[in-house]
């Protein structure tokens, strides 16, 4: 047995690939800040799957878990792509100067739609909420229409002392 440990034989197939795997997952994190590789990544991003599957049942050890809490493995990837999304729209929101981007813009236009509908159902976290809160975000689009419109229409009122607000007036603003 001495000659074989001198020559690193490996007893446990499985310790031996779950360590290579943490190993590879450790210089992910190194590399790139965070260790959650893309689903894409099927060899990497498949193990990540796998290590919160195992998680979640409660088969994962306390060391092992230990070691992925050390690198800040991310456990429940809902929360990382929302946050992912959050970024995008704040870059958009630090663009454009508003937090509404129409529902057919690239990666986030669906996304800021879903937001509200999860908000009107109280899914949302007190941290979501927050930060969206953070970007001016507007909970409620056809509200927000109205208010302008309604500023628009009082403004008028104030300049004209009617409200015969015509569609001529209304294409020339």
């Amino acid at each position: 047995i001495e000659l074989l440990e001198k020559i690193n034989i490996i007893w446990d197939k499985y310790s031996a690939t779950w360590e290579r795997h943490y190993r590879e997952i450790e210089k992910f994190y190194l590399n790139n800040g965070h260790s959650s590789p893309p689903r894409k990544d099927k060899y990497l991003g498949g193990w990540a799957s796998t290590q919160r599957q195992e998680y979640k049942k409660g088969n994962l050890s306390k060391d092992k878990v230990d070691l992925l809490n050390n690198i800040k493995f991310v456990w429940n990837t809902k929360y990382l792509e929302w946050d992912e999304k959050f970024k995008e729209l704040e870059l958009f929101y630090k663009e454009y100067g508003h937090s509404s981007p129409s529902r057919n813009y690239p990666n986030i236009g669906n996304w800021v739609v879903c937001q509200r509908a999860i908000f009107k159902k109280n899914n949302l976290t007190k941290d979501q909420i927050e930060r969206l809160q953070s970007i001016d975000f507007i909970w409620d689009i056809n509200q927000k229409v109205w208010n302008k419109t309604y500023l628009k229409l009082k403004a008028f009122f104030q300049e004209n002392g009617h409200f015969l607000y015509t569609e001529l007036q209304a294409k020339n603003e």
